[in-house]
């Protein structure tokens, strides 16, 4: 779990600060955080849970803090899909480029 906070820090930085080469990577890690989740709510998935529909899809069981995760992580995918197209970047980000001369 703590790994997982990291990591969103980091992909905020990333966003917060432009760095348009680092879009796609992070787009990417939360695609397959989302799709481990949902998949680890049918399937037993011993390091994430260890027997199936054990907290993640509880139809009868309301969690807004589970609620909250997903539409997080919805934003961040819609949201860097968006800004990997529309937005250039940073100075920043472009001072991290590699020289192609």
């Amino acid at each position: 779990m703590e790994i997982e906070v990291s990591a969103f820090i980091v992909i905020s930085v990333v966003f917060l600060l432009g760095l348009r080469i680092w879009y796609l990577p992070s787009i990417i890690f939360t695609l397959f955080n989302l799709i481990l989740y949902l998949v680890s709510g049918i399937v037993a998935i011993p390091p994430i849970s260890p027997v199936a529909l054990t907290g993640h899809i509880q139809f009868a069981d309301y969690s807004f803090g589970r609620s909250f995760s997903l539409i997080a992580w919805l934003y961040i995918i819609i949201v860097g899909l968006f800004a990997l197209k529309v937005d250039k970047g940073s100075r920043l980000n472009d001072l991290l480029k590699e020289d192609k001369t």
